[in-house]
């Protein structure tokens, strides 16, 4: 199984996230507002995607093609509470329906990073592993997401 680990942040805070050209290493090239879609169409290979962020990320990127559901999570996201937990199902559902044959899960924790929050945020974490098939491969992403994602990871 090739399993990809990336993050979500917020873009461009008020803007959120602008669409970017990335170019692979074969030279192939996508204009995509988040590197997670460039990849999935590049590497055909990846059949599963865990997804890291807060309640607050740009959850709404991932369900532009999703118009019932679209506005309803990117108001969530905008608030102050973020994504309700009965809506990361809907996420998933939206890239799943762009991206058939991949398994995609969501790991949302508090955009909150201090003594009271670490030990749940670091919960959040701990349970990245169950969700990789030992002999699994990884490719990981750390082109989005808040700067202490990837470490935490």
């Amino acid at each position: 199984m090739r399993i990809l680990i990336t993050s979500l942040g917020t873009g461009m805070y008020n803007d959120g996230y602008r669409e970017t050209t990335y170019r692979f290493s074969d030279n192939t090239q996508f204009t995509e507002k988040h590197f997670l879609r460039a990849v999935l169409k590049h590497d055909r290979s990846i059949n599963r995607v865990v997804v890291l962020g807060t309640r607050t990320s740009s959850w709404d990127v991932f369900a532009e093609h999703c118009f019932d559901a679209w506005e309803r999570i990117k108001n969530e996201c905008e608030s102050e509470a973020g994504l309700r937990p009965e809506s990361e199902r809907t996420v998933e559902d939206c890239l799943a329906q762009d991206f058939p044959g991949i398994d995609f899960i969501l790991k949302v924790h508090t955009p909150h990073l201090d003594r009271d929050t670490v030990e749940n945020v670091l919960e959040v974490y701990n349970t990245i592993p169950e969700k990789i098939p030992e002999g699994s491969e990884i490719v990981f992403d750390i082109t989005h997401g808040f700067r202490s994602m990837p470490l935490l990871i």
